[in-house]
């Protein structure tokens, strides 16, 4: 993320092709997170599960939320 932080965003003539493209190919862009998507993922799983046999099939979700010290 911190790459991705580095690079410049739009079409700006002052910033050099190398800065804009470079930093962004390398790093990641930060990701949010949303709890209804989580949902909607999770019965998506099952949904998919059911639909290839695995009538018992569990789904489980879980957050691990990492954080630097």
């Amino acid at each position: 993320m911190y790459f991705y932080s580095l690079s410049h965003s739009g079409e700006d003539s002052t910033v050099s092709f190398f800065s804009r493209n470079f930093f962004r190919t390398i790093g990641e862009k930060p990701v949010e997170y949303d709890k209804d998507l989580n949902y909607r993922s999770t019965q998506e799983m099952k949904n998919y599960l059911m639909n290839k046999g695995c009538f018992n099939g569990i789904v489980e979700d879980s957050v691990v939320e990492k954080r630097r010290k």
